[in-house]
């Protein structure tokens, strides 16, 4: 009996009398199914008697009239649309898109073993007067390694403020070898190549030493970083993300 007159229910629609010709492929009779339902062959579950219609072959799935078949699937415009921009989640983010995500202050590269320097700067970016100096410094002044010192780091400020990780990590490698051209000591190696530790103390005594040699203070401004900057210590309440 290649022809058959069977009941689709799909959901709470019934819809009876729909002639199913068993001679041609089960995927013509979803075909119909998807004219009386407007869901699409490849979203529909077709069974009947416990039995799951397949695309290519009838297989074990019998008709008889009368029989009744169940259609599951929805329409296209029934299924929530996907969302344009994916959820991302804290702990799939790098450092660089967490940083974004709760507006903490661009940081440096670990050039390897170079968190002293990037403490130093990050202390010394907290100092508006000084900030703002290096900010607008001219890195055509000159000066010798005292100057490109001071270039270097007007970079990186400058960097900080706004140039992205990209900006910053190129700074951040300009400024480590004008820091070792001022102090060569600081460009000491290890056995195996990689730089070696060094004392943020003596970064910060190096880089504050070019600095009062280059930098052209205001004679409000004098006094004020004169004496944070001369002094021996510097509080900071400060968060940032150090790569």
């Amino acid at each position: 009996m290649p022809k058959v007159s069977v009941k689709v229910k799909w959901g709470k629609e019934m819809y009876p009398g729909v002639e199913v010709n068993t001679d041609d492929d089960p995927v013509l009779f979803k075909a119909q199914i998807f004219a009386l339902t407007g869901v699409q062959p490849e979203r529909q579950k077709v069974v009947c008697k416990g039995v799951t219609l397949r695309d290519d072959a009838w297989g074990n799935f019998k008709l008889t009239n009368n029989a009744l078949v169940l259609v599951m699937g929805s329409k296209e415009e029934d299924v929530p649309a996907a969302p344009v921009e994916q959820t991302r989640f804290v702990e799939d983010m790098n450092e660089s898109e967490l940083a974004t995500a709760l507006d903490l202050p661009e940081g440096l590269i670990n050039l390897g073993n170079t968190c002293y320097m990037n403490a130093t700067v990050q202390c010394l970016k907290t100092v508006p007067e000084l900030k703002n100096a290096l900010l607008n410094y001219d890195p055509t002044s000159g000066g010798g390694t005292a100057g490109g010192l001071t270039s270097a780091l007007s970079e990186t400020m400058r960097s900080l403020e706004g140039g992205g990780a990209g900006a910053c990590a190129a700074a951040a490698a300009r400024l480590l070898h004008a820091l070792h051209a001022a102090a060569p000591r600081l460009a000491e190696r290890g056995a195996g190549g990689q730089l070696a530790q060094q004392d943020a103390s003596e970064c910060w005594t190096e880089i504050i030493r070019a600095l009062s040699m280059r930098l052209q203070s205001t004679p409000e401004s004098h006094r004020y970083y004169k004496n944070i900057l001369m002094s021996d210590s510097l509080y900071v309440d400060h968060k940032t993300i150090v790569r």
